[in-house]
């Protein structure tokens, strides 16, 4: 079912146990709480690995810091008002282990709806809503030309900016580009050597 921007609760307790492609700030995302039993699907959904975790949203730093190790760099990012299209790799504090492992990529969504859903059910899933290695989905048509009816909610609230997140690995003593996307990995950089 395609769901409007505005019916947001008719749609968000669902998400604490059934799959959803949501509007994020790049691209849609299919999600679902880290904690339903049926997360783990998503990598059958998706078609990809487990050896390639999932990203978390999380609603604000006080989330991000009970889920994942939180250190200098990382505060430093959140202060930018650029933050919300970095995917930060942590060390995982307790991310469920079936749909992650030692490292867990984590963004905290400047998106109203997500943080709506993500203030009331807690973390998400926040991952691309399309077959690994599949066209970006820019519009909720285009998860669903992905994913198609083996996802009950859709929401449509109008096409994405379509540039990935820039995800970067922050668990060693330099960050690691792992992929640049929306945010130039040298402004990162520039924030470790500051």
């Amino acid at each position: 079912m395609i769901y409007r921007c505005e019916d947001v609760e008719k749609f968000m307790r669902k998400i604490k146990n059934e799959f959803a492609v949501l509007p994020a700030d790049t691209l849609y995302s299919l999600s679902i709480s880290i904690h339903s039993e049926r997360a783990p699907e998503i990598y059958v959904i998706k078609g990809r690995g487990k050896e390639i975790p999932v990203p978390v949203g999380v609603h604000d730093e006080n989330m991000l810091d009970e889920y994942g190790e939180i250190n200098e760099l990382v505060q430093k990012i959140l202060s930018k008002d650029w933050h919300y299209l970095v995917t930060m790799v942590l060390f995982n504090k307790k991310v469920p282990s079936g749909i992650s492992g030692e490292k867990v990529g984590f963004r905290i969504p400047k998106n109203p709806i997500l943080k709506k859903i993500i203030g009331s059910i807690g973390p998400i899933t926040l991952t691309s809503a399309n077959r690994h290695g599949g066209r970006n989905p820019v519009t909720v048509m285009d998860a669903y030309e992905e994913l198609g009816e083996s996802i009950k909610i859709y929401v449509d609230c109008g096409p994405c900016s379509g540039i990935p997140s820039t995800v970067v690995d922050l668990t060693e003593k330099r960050p690691i580009l792992i992929r640049e996307g929306a945010v130039p990995f040298s402004w990162i950089v520039d924030l470790y050597a500051f």
